[in-house]
Protein backbone atom coordinates (compact mmCIF):
# COMPACT_ATOMS: atom_id res chain seq x y z
CA UNK A 1 0.00 0.00 0.00
CA UNK A 2 1.86 3.39 -0.93
CA UNK A 3 -0.44 5.36 0.69
CA UNK A 4 0.78 4.43 4.23
CA UNK A 5 4.33 4.14 5.82
CA UNK A 6 5.92 0.73 5.68
CA UNK A 7 7.36 2.01 9.58
CA UNK A 8 5.98 4.37 12.09
CA UNK A 9 7.56 5.41 15.24
CA UNK A 10 5.92 7.94 17.55
CA UNK A 11 7.19 9.02 21.53
CA UNK A 12 6.25 11.71 23.69
CA UNK A 13 7.74 11.83 26.79
CA UNK A 14 6.62 14.55 28.74
CA UNK A 15 9.68 15.70 31.05
CA UNK A 16 13.63 14.84 31.78
CA UNK A 17 15.14 16.24 34.59
CA UNK A 18 18.85 15.49 35.08
CA UNK A 19 21.29 16.64 38.12
CA UNK A 20 25.00 16.74 37.27
CA UNK A 21 27.62 17.68 40.59
CA UNK A 22 31.38 17.00 40.29
CA UNK A 23 31.30 14.88 42.59
CA UNK A 24 28.83 12.49 40.40
CA UNK A 25 30.81 13.38 37.18
CA UNK A 26 33.97 12.04 39.41
CA UNK A 27 32.56 8.56 40.21
CA UNK A 28 31.10 8.36 36.73
CA UNK A 29 34.46 8.51 35.12
CA UNK A 30 35.74 6.20 37.89
CA UNK A 31 33.53 3.68 36.89
CA UNK A 32 34.48 3.92 32.84
CA UNK A 33 38.20 3.82 33.69
CA UNK A 34 37.03 0.47 35.19
CA UNK A 35 36.00 -0.92 31.98
CA UNK A 36 38.43 -2.36 29.27
CA UNK A 37 38.73 -1.34 25.92
CA UNK A 38 39.79 -4.01 23.20
CA UNK A 39 42.90 -2.57 21.33
CA UNK A 40 42.18 -1.36 17.92
CA UNK A 41 42.44 -4.14 15.43
CA UNK A 42 41.84 -6.75 17.93
CA UNK A 43 39.88 -9.61 17.19
CA UNK A 44 37.52 -11.51 20.03
CA UNK A 45 38.93 -15.30 20.42
CA UNK A 46 36.58 -17.91 18.44
CA UNK A 47 35.12 -20.42 20.89
CA UNK A 48 36.78 -23.37 20.68
CA UNK A 49 35.39 -25.98 18.57
CA UNK A 50 33.44 -28.03 21.08
CA UNK A 51 31.14 -24.90 21.91
CA UNK A 52 30.32 -24.61 17.80
CA UNK A 53 26.74 -25.98 17.06
CA UNK A 54 27.05 -28.92 14.75
CA UNK A 55 26.55 -28.00 10.85
CA UNK A 56 23.34 -28.77 9.51
CA UNK A 57 22.45 -30.20 6.57
CA UNK A 58 18.89 -30.33 4.79
CA UNK A 59 17.40 -32.77 1.87
CA UNK A 60 14.49 -30.93 0.03
CA UNK A 61 12.14 -34.25 -1.20
CA UNK A 62 9.69 -33.16 -3.61
CA UNK A 63 7.23 -35.82 -1.90
CA UNK A 64 5.64 -36.38 1.23
CA UNK A 65 5.38 -33.25 3.76
CA UNK A 66 8.58 -31.70 2.08
CA UNK A 67 6.57 -31.96 -1.59
CA UNK A 68 3.36 -29.73 -0.17
CA UNK A 69 6.05 -27.45 1.46
CA UNK A 70 7.93 -26.84 -2.22
CA UNK A 71 4.44 -26.69 -3.59
CA UNK A 72 3.71 -23.55 -1.43
CA UNK A 73 7.14 -22.09 -2.30
CA UNK A 74 6.28 -22.20 -5.98
CA UNK A 75 2.95 -20.72 -5.51
CA UNK A 76 4.64 -17.81 -3.79
CA UNK A 77 6.99 -17.23 -6.63
CA UNK A 78 3.77 -17.34 -8.81
CA UNK A 79 2.13 -14.59 -6.67
CA UNK A 80 5.27 -12.35 -6.67
CA UNK A 81 5.50 -12.69 -10.12
CA UNK A 82 1.71 -11.79 -10.70
CA UNK A 83 2.14 -8.72 -8.27
CA UNK A 84 5.69 -7.79 -9.93
CA UNK A 85 3.52 -7.56 -13.58
CA UNK A 86 0.71 -5.55 -11.86
CA UNK A 87 3.01 -3.17 -10.48
CA UNK A 88 4.64 -2.53 -13.83
CA UNK A 89 1.24 -1.97 -15.44
CA UNK A 90 0.34 0.56 -12.85
CA UNK A 91 3.99 2.15 -13.26
CA UNK A 92 2.66 3.90 -16.38
CA UNK A 93 -0.18 5.27 -14.60
CA UNK A 94 0.60 8.92 -13.39
CA UNK A 95 -1.24 8.59 -10.04
CA UNK A 96 0.56 5.52 -9.22
CA UNK A 97 3.70 7.65 -10.20
CA UNK A 98 2.90 10.41 -7.55
CA UNK A 99 2.18 8.09 -5.19
CA UNK A 100 4.90 6.18 -5.56
CA UNK A 101 6.95 9.60 -5.29
CA UNK A 102 5.53 10.66 -1.71
CA UNK A 103 5.80 7.37 -0.43
CA UNK A 104 6.86 7.35 2.98
CA UNK A 105 8.89 4.20 4.12
CA UNK A 106 9.91 5.77 7.75
CA UNK A 107 8.05 8.42 9.86
CA UNK A 108 10.02 8.59 13.19
CA UNK A 109 8.19 11.41 15.45
CA UNK A 110 9.21 12.81 19.45
CA UNK A 111 8.24 15.35 21.42
CA UNK A 112 9.51 15.94 24.87
CA UNK A 113 7.87 18.48 27.25
CA UNK A 114 10.58 20.02 29.25
CA UNK A 115 14.34 19.28 29.60
CA UNK A 116 16.01 20.14 32.90
CA UNK A 117 19.39 20.17 33.49
CA UNK A 118 21.29 21.06 36.95
CA UNK A 119 24.42 21.57 37.46
CA UNK A 120 25.76 21.54 41.07
CA UNK A 121 28.86 21.79 43.15
CA UNK A 122 29.10 19.02 45.83
CA UNK A 123 29.86 20.63 49.03
CA UNK A 124 29.63 17.17 52.08
CA UNK A 125 28.77 14.05 50.87
CA UNK A 126 24.78 14.85 51.08
CA UNK A 127 24.74 18.46 50.06
CA UNK A 128 25.06 19.80 46.78
CA UNK A 129 25.42 23.83 45.83
CA UNK A 130 23.02 24.90 42.81
CA UNK A 131 25.32 26.66 40.26
CA UNK A 132 23.22 26.51 37.09
CA UNK A 133 20.14 25.77 35.58
CA UNK A 134 19.45 24.86 31.47
CA UNK A 135 15.80 23.97 30.93
CA UNK A 136 14.65 23.36 27.23
CA UNK A 137 11.45 23.12 26.63
CA UNK A 138 9.39 22.06 23.42
CA UNK A 139 11.20 19.87 21.69
CA UNK A 140 9.84 18.31 18.95
CA UNK A 141 11.35 16.37 15.78
CA UNK A 142 10.52 14.65 12.89
CA UNK A 143 12.21 11.85 10.59
CA UNK A 144 10.59 10.97 7.16
CA UNK A 145 12.22 9.08 4.59
CA UNK A 146 10.32 8.77 1.09
CA UNK A 147 11.23 6.51 -1.66
CA UNK A 148 13.77 8.31 -3.15
CA UNK A 149 13.85 11.23 -0.43
CA UNK A 150 14.77 12.28 3.01
CA UNK A 151 13.38 15.05 5.13
CA UNK A 152 14.53 15.90 9.12
CA UNK A 153 12.93 18.34 11.31
CA UNK A 154 13.73 20.07 15.07
CA UNK A 155 11.37 23.16 16.65
CA UNK A 156 12.24 24.23 19.85
CA UNK A 157 10.28 26.98 21.55
CA UNK A 158 12.71 28.04 24.00
CA UNK A 159 16.04 27.72 25.94
CA UNK A 160 16.18 29.03 29.59
CA UNK A 161 19.75 29.61 31.30
CA UNK A 162 19.91 30.39 34.69
CA UNK A 163 22.92 31.31 36.86
CA UNK A 164 22.14 30.34 40.88
CA UNK A 165 25.26 31.87 41.74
Amino acid sequence: NLILPKLVISGTMPSVRLNFSDAKYKQVMALVDTLTVPAEGARPAAPPAAQLPAPASAVVTPTGAAGGEVMSMMNEIANAEAAMAQREKGAKNPEFQTLLLNHKLTKVTFKIGTISVALNKSMTATTEKPLARLNIVGLTGEFVQRTFDMRASFELQKIEIEDEL
